[in-house]
């Protein structure tokens, strides 16, 4: 996954490769979950407004039922 960067778009940028835009998605969880979609259908950009949650606070969770399953 790459790097979260605050940039100018260029003019004509959004006229190339696909582009997800979020606005005002508020749990950081589900922020999360769409840029690792769109990281795995390889967007080539993610927009986010400034209302969107944070994704970069990650979430405890408890161990992932694969893990508690026996082999």
């Amino acid at each position: 996954m790459g790097k979260i960067a605050r940039t100018e778009l260029a003019a004509g940028a959004l006229g190339r490769g696909l582009t997800l835009a979020l606005d005002g998605i508020q749990d950081p969880g589900n922020v999360g979950t769409l840029l690792r979609l769109a990281d795995w259908f390889a967007l080539e950009r993610v927009l986010l407004s400034p209302d969107c949650g944070r994704p970069v606070f990650p979430k405890r969770s408890s161990t992932p039922a694969w893990a508690r399953s026996p082999a």
